[in-house]
């Protein structure tokens, strides 16, 4: 049996699928797939009199296929995950950027929706000083092209819009003279508030924003922090009870919240856009000393960044207003809860104090693990709580709870400051007769073998007898039968002790190696796998296993798979819950997306078998440029269900505005 606490966790974070989710369709995928061409078009202003929003005419473009001039309507062409850049004659506007079905000034800035930002002004601007006025549409003739480009060739054909509007002014004052002379009509630059207005009016009317997001949570929790954490579509401005607060680019904000004890708390989170509300969310969170009893599943998401501690909480039995269950129920500051009893009644952290679960508070003199001269440590308990290893101390944890708990007097020692070998829980698996625990070291040592000098074998694991706490077996793998061992991802061993699962990342690649422990032979190589392998669980009745993957900012990848025993692969899939081609496949580079998301690293099943793996939203993947899982608003812990035929449904995301790659989660109560 692999208990590593109370539950399996692992990993490094985030990991991110969904499927079966709206925002991201199997018909997006099949319309990338097959390289449609999309047109959208480049909007500026809006005429109040006719009450149309006007477009741009005449504006230059390119994007890797496509290129061309915006026709009638503003239009351009484009492919999914491009980008485009936009230029007057050979005067670039702005910067490049993903193209999408509606663009504005605003969309030539990258990470701004903001008006008023000085180089969003001046484009603007600039697009409605020179073009010649419709009602539908302004014009940019060829003359005025001819102009611009000859006024700015001894600029390298540019313009510097990222200037004060004074300043701008001045640069563009040479420009709108030779218009006049060469035109004879009246060319001047319109003022800053005059373009931001005008365009204000024409993104509220292209958006058609017709009523916003809103909903309440309301919560009771015993604990003092709450992490404040929501997601709107492209804020301006968030305010908390009135105070503004800072969301980042993709829309998401957290704040960390100190709960007035032993009262009502209500927060009103606002979000406004263009002057509009677009969401509003309530919270309202009684702090009361509510009880989490050993029947409760409870979650927590913990850091190994060791430069931030912090413990994300959430009751997954709590039933919540849309009659779905899971409620984030408080925020565990500067701790990083890593392990509980099999009983589930004492938590402990990475530092060794103990905690009850039912009511969070500290417990009893710490465990000393410190006097390993470690700081951080990932304790495993015995399967009865007799024990409790970390590092190379082992805690007669019976007597502890005896002291410490109990308040009875205990003769005898109740620490042990020898043990064989240095246990993390992280890669540790004690057997279902409770005899064995198998440890597995990160990185993976490697040594001469002793039958062949001249070759090298991998100490994979080491087993201990827990009878007597005496090493009795070392499994080494000759070096040429395992894959990809650079990094250690896990390693699992099945209920009986027989079969070992070891997953390992070299090389951008991610592997798994199926290991007979007993004749200590490779049974499987699984190559080609996503970057970075995360931990591992057991899954219909320890007949498969489950693991997610990171991934890579570059390369992308960061999927969830599942194995048989024998390493045959039954699932390989990425948020269109489809099978996914892996880095290195000929066609990874025309499917853009089937190539994976960047996520999925800690996983870990409820006693109800949902899946809860680790969600991160990146925009960008490095060579890729892609969206990486369809929706900014899942960062936080994904629940999924996992179907017959090893599919999975997207349920709900804990929202937690995570950005940390390195978040581990196990559960409380299974």
């Amino acid at each position: 049996m692999h208990k590593p606490i109370c539950c399996r966790f692992f990993g490094c974070l985030i990991i991110l699928i969904a499927l079966t989710f709206s925002a991201c369709s199997d018909m997006e995928y099949e319309a990338e797939k097959h390289d449609i061409v999309y047109q959208g078009k480049f909007i500026y202003g809006y005429n109040l009199e006719k009450d149309i929003v006007q477009t741009v005419n005449g504006l230059r473009y390119n994007t890797e296929t496509q290129s061309g001039v915006t026709e009638s309507g503003g239009k351009f062409n484009y492919k999914k995950n491009e980008d485009i850049t936009f230029y007057i004659g050979n005067v670039k506007m702005g910067d490049k950027v993903p193209a999408q079905d509606v663009m504005s000034p605003v969309d030539l800035v990258p990470n701004t929706i903001d008006i008023e930002n000085q180089k969003v002004t001046n484009i603007s601007r600039l697009l409605q000083s020179v073009g010649t006025v419709t009602d539908e549409a302004i014009y940019i003739p060829s003359q005025v092209v001819s102009v611009i480009e000859s006024e700015t060739v001894d600029n390298d054909n540019e313009i510097n819009f990222d200037v004060s509007s004074e300043q701008f002014v001045s640069d563009t004052k040479e420009i709108f003279n030779t218009l006049q002379n060469t035109t004879g009509e009246s060319y001047t630059l319109v003022s800053a508030k005059e373009a931001q207005d005008n365009l204000k009016k024409a993104l509220v009317e292209s958006e058609q924003e017709s009523g916003f997001e809103s909903y309440t949570n309301t919560i009771s929790t015993h604990f003092q922090y709450y992490p404040l954490a929501a997601y709107f579509d492209r804020p301006e401005k968030v305010y908390v009870n009135g105070e503004r607060v800072n969301s980042d680019i993709t829309g998401g904000f957290r704040k960390t919240i100190t709960l007035k004890a032993n009262q009502a708390n209500a927060f009103a989170v606002t979000a406004m856009r263009y002057g509009n509300i677009i969401g509003e969310k309530q919270f309202h969170i009684t702090h009361a000393p509510v009880e989490y009893t050993p029947g409760h599943q409870i979650l927590y998401s913990f850091s190994v960044d060791h430069s931030v501690a912090e413990t994300f909480v959430i009751d997954i039995d709590a039933k919540k207003e849309d009659g779905t269950n899971g409620v984030i129920i408080g925020y565990m500051k500067d701790i990083n809860i890593v392990a509980c009893s099999n009983d589930n009644q004492f938590l402990v952290d990475d530092t060794g104090q103990v905690y009850l679960s039912s009511t969070h508070q500290p417990v009893g003199e710490p465990l000393p693990f410190s006097q390993t001269g470690e700081s951080h440590f990932y304790p495993l308990f015995s399967p009865d709580d007799h024990y409790c290893y970390a590092g190379t101390i082992k805690i007669d944890f019976a007597v502890w709870k005896a002291i410490f708990v109990d308040n009875q007097l205990v003769s005898g020692k109740w620490v042990y400051n020898y043990f064989p070998v240095y246990v993390d829980s992280r890669y540790a698996t004690i057997t279902d007769d409770e005899r064995y625990l198998f440890q597995t070291n990160d990185p993976i040592k490697q040594k001469i073998d002793p039958l062949s000098p001249s070759k090298n074998v991998y100490e994979v694991s080491i087993k201990v007898d827990l009878f007597t706490d005496e090493i009795v077996d070392t499994i080494d793998i000759q070096e040429l039968e395992l894959v990809k061992r650079e990094t250690l991802g896990d390693m699992i061993v099945s209920p009986d002790g027989s079969r070992g699962f070891l997953t390992t990342h070299a090389d951008h690649y991610g592997s798994m190696d199926v290991i007979d422990l007993i004749n200590k032979e490779v049974i499987k190589n699984i190559d080609g796998l996503s970057a970075y392998p995360g931990n591992t669980i057991f899954i219909n009745n320890n007949s498969q296993i489950l693991f997610g993957c990171a991934g890579s900012s570059w390369y992308g990848g960061g999927n969830v798979y599942i194995a048989d025993f024998n390493g045959e692969m039954v699932t390989l899939m990425n948020q269109f819950n489809v099978s996914i081609l892996q880095y290195g496949h000929e066609d990874c580079v025309s499917y853009g997306k089937s190539c994976g998301q960047y996520g999925a690293y800690a996983v870990a099943r409820d006693r109800d078998g949902f899946l809860y793996i680790t969600s991160r939203y990146i925009k960008e993947l490095g060579n890729q440029k892609e969206i990486n899982n369809c929706s900014p608003d899942r960062r936080g812990i994904d629940q999924l269900r996992i179907e017959d035929g090893g599919h999975f449904t997207y349920i709900q995301t804990f929202f937690f505005n995570a950005s940390d790659s390195k978040t581990m989660h196990f559960i409380k109560g299974k």
